[in-house]
């Protein structure tokens, strides 16, 4: 039966002739789970919002994606540093792996604008996207953003965590480490905790943040996604749009070249 000239809703019926028993009982428990899920979530947006007005930030603290999202990003990331030419260009984090505008990064930044909307209440502009694979010893200097990152996520995207033998540490001990952001809230360092999927949302101009040493055996990493906007009612949206590209999605050779 060709489907070209069927509407939605024939289409729809004509998808149910082939569910099994099972999948249809599926699809009853979903609708249920998605509309529990949606007035619970509306609860968490107007949370949040009220927080990240307050403190300048927001934890979210699980499932801001996908765990399989961030387990099939964490994969590409780690072979992209393997097949990278240039593995530690970093200038922040002098030695880590690190990629601006990536082709999925973007795709990200774009697909999740929607919930970082959510969490803060502000309507945003995308700037950039950018990812890092954090390594054994690496430190995260205390700094402030530019104007791009106004409102930031940091998403962890997946880790190993191995025992520093070097300090003793013990696999135990190593099982329950968290090497969270901190920021500091009206002059106090405080640290923000997330779980592999979660995020911190926070504006990256005002609120001063960095990491402490990663301190961790040798071969950990930990690959973190940085998700860039501004506020389009703000000061910096005309300016900083894109990061000053045409357009998301276009790396600085691409932009050179077709432009």
């Amino acid at each position: 039966m060709p489907l070209d000239n069927v509407d939605e809703e024939e289409e729809e019926l004509f998808g149910e002739m082939y569910l099994t028993d099972n999948q249809k009982a599926f699809e009853e428990v979903e609708d249920e789970y998605m509309e529990k899920k949606e007035e619970m979530m509306s609860k968490e947006y107007t949370r949040n919002k009220t927080l990240f007005e307050e403190n300048g930030y927001v934890v979210v603290a699980r499932d801001f994606v996908s765990h399989e999202m961030a387990d099939m990003f964490t994969q590409y990331a780690l072979f992209e540093m393997v097949n990278s030419e240039e593995p530690n260009r970093d200038e922040q984090v002098p030695g880590a792996y690190s990629n601006y505008a990536n082709n999925l990064a973007e795709t990200l930044l774009i697909g999740l604008k929607g919930e970082v909307e959510g969490h803060t209440g502000k309507t945003l502009i995308p700037t950039y996207s950018y990812y890092r694979v954090y390594k054994a010893g690496d430190v995260l200097e205390d700094h402030k953003d530019r104007p791009a990152c106004e409102i930031s996520a940091t998403i962890m995207m997946g880790y190993r965590h191995a025992p520093n033998s070097e300090d003793g540490t013990e696999i135990d001990g190593i099982d329950m480490y968290n090497w969270a952001l901190h920021g500091y809230v009206n002059g106090e360092k405080k640290y923000f905790p997330h779980s592999t999927s979660g995020a911190v949302i926070y504006k990256g101009c005002e609120l001063e943040h960095g990491r402490d040493k990663f301190n961790v055996g040798e071969y950990s990493y930990q690959v973190q996604l940085f998700l860039h906007y501004v506020d389009a009612d703000g000061p910096y949206a005309k300016e900083w749009a894109f990061d000053k590209r045409p357009s998301v999605g276009l790396k600085r050779e691409t932009i050179a070249r077709v432009c």
